[in-house]
């Protein structure tokens, strides 16, 4: 994936949310997934943000969208242990911990991706060792 970035999952109550970065970083790693369950036969299609500017500032609705739209993900995929499904709706606060919550969720989605694919096989598809029998 060439636009996926390495998710910050060590927020502290003492760190600064850059929106410009941080929410592109989010958003821009969710739709990364997104391109992969399409590339695999997935119909998926989600509401997103892909250019969050310095400026902007989200909203509860927007914060809660991006939860819904992990949730949607993980409910593609079968339900592993430690990929703990986000609380779709929120009041409005959004901490370190929530950023973190994001960030983990997001990760554990690349994660069950890349192991699932590695194992994929295409039909027709010899590999290294293996007998090849065409009949």
């Amino acid at each position: 994936m060439s636009n996926w970035q390495t998710p910050k999952t060590d927020w502290t109550a003492n760190d600064y949310y850059n929106i410009h970065i941080d929410l592109n970083r989010v958003e821009g790693n969710l739709h990364e997934i997104v391109l992969i369950l399409r590339e695999n036969g997935y119909s998926i299609s989600l509401p997103e943000t892909l250019d969050w500017k310095m400026t902007d500032f989200p909203t509860v609705s927007e914060i809660n969208r991006i939860r819904r739209n992990i949730n949607t993900v993980i409910g593609q995929l079968s339900q592993l242990p430690g990929i703990p499904r986000l609380v779709e709706e929120n009041s409005g606060f959004f901490n370190y911990q929530s950023a973190n919550d994001l960030e983990k969720n997001i990760e554990g989605l690349k994660r069950v991706l890349d192991g699932t694919l590695s194992l994929y096989r295409h039909s027709g598809e010899v590999y290294c060792g293996e007998e090849f029998v065409l009949f």
